[in-house]
């Protein structure tokens, strides 16, 4: 996987097969990740509804206070996407058509105005959940981000649709009071797949894995969720539900293995190990006592197909007790008599592993 440019991908088109490694670098403009904000650097993306937050903006110092959620969301009065991702300093804000109309900003356009893949990204594995999603549903990421407080960078509403997304726009810079902490939320996507967001606000100061999470979904969890640094939360193994840290990955494609340690990557995603919920997250808060103090939270997914992939690719666990694991050092996988099989939506994960 040279340089740490290359990445994997699941579609709603493969997600009964396995992992596939893309022939596109991640930078190239023809890539899924570029393709899918490719609308946003055109001449007529003034038109376009767009929301950029993270704590890590381009050109800005890392924002703690406001957690550590990046994410997107584009839409028309039609249809729209909800991006989650990992990524620092990542995507560039686009330039609007008022900022090209002086020579600074025609200088920006040339130069900014375009897709363009951070080199510091290449460091550390990546993780990019993409869903499409009806407009009907965008005032329900609103309602989110009451609770995750994220940090937004760059922003545009258009006139034509301020009436039509005003929920959106208002609940965005609106956040909750001390007494409401956690919220659950469903949400449904473009073609009728079910998904629900788990968020946190800052005053819920506990892990929304142990304490959330793995309580309301009824099942342990294997958690790859950047658990280092100075205060890491070890596995838990005294409530109902235990919650196991993910340490190392076994991705094997047709002609080739990869393998590392979870400390290289950035990625934050959650499965469930019970195989008749099959349920996969992908989320935003590490496993460390300072994000106690932040907003955050995880999209979830139930689909036995999107979950496979996942519990594939995971070859060692920190987990309470032998009984807890597999050989391979796995959270054991309980079948169950029957395993429909589900097709997911319109949705896209990406994972850029690093070299």
């Amino acid at each position: 996987m040279a340089k740490g440019y290359a990445y994997i991908y699941i579609t709603s088109l493969n997600a009964s097969g396995d992992w596939e490694l893309s022939k596109r670098s991640i930078r190239d403009p023809s890539s899924a990740l570029s393709q899918t904000l490719a609308p946003l650097y055109g001449t007529s993306s003034d038109d376009i509804m767009h929301i950029f937050y993270s704590s890590e903006p381009p050109s800005e110092q890392a924002h703690l206070r406001k957690g550590e959620s990046k994410g997107v969301v584009i839409t028309n009065q039609k249809q729209g996407l909800w991006l989650i991702h990992s990524t620092p300093k990542f995507p560039l804000p686009p330039v609007s058509k008022k900022e090209i109309e002086t020579a600074l900003g025609k200088l920006n356009s040339l130069n900014r105005n375009k897709y363009t893949y951070p080199s510091s990204a290449s460091k550390h594995g990546q993780m990019y959940f993409c869903v499409s999603l009806p407009s009907s549903q965008l005032s329900k990421i609103g309602h989110v981000f009451k609770y995750i407080k994220p940090r937004i960078y760059s922003s545009n509403v258009p006139q034509s649709l301020e009436k039509f997304l005003l929920n959106l726009a208002t609940k965005s810079g609106k956040y909750v009071r001390k007494t409401t902490r956690y919220q659950k939320t469903a949400i449904k996507s473009w073609g009728g797949e079910n998904f629900i967001s788990y968020a946190k606000s800052k005053h819920f100061r506990k892990d929304i894995y142990v304490d959330y999470m793995a309580a309301d979904l009824r099942t342990d969890l294997g958690v790859e969720a950047n658990n280092r640094g100075l205060s890491p939360i070890p596995p838990n193994c005294s409530k109902q539900y235990q919650v196991y840290d993910v340490k190392e990955l076994d991705i094997k494609l047709s002609n080739q293995s990869i393998r590392f340690k979870t400390t290289e990557d950035y990625s934050k995603w959650i499965v469930t190990t019970e195989a008749n919920s099959s349920t996969v997250c992908i989320g935003d808060v590490s496993r460390n006592v300072y994000q106690y103090k932040y907003g955050g939270g995880a999209l979830c997914h139930r689909n036995v197909n999107v979950w496979k992939r996942f519990m594939k690719i995971i070859s060692k666990v920190q987990g309470c007790s032998a009984e807890s694991r597999n050989q391979n050092g796995k959270p054991t996988a309980k079948p169950t008599k029957s395993s429909k099989k589900k097709t997911t939506e319109k949705k896209r994960t990406t994972s850029n592993k690093p070299a």
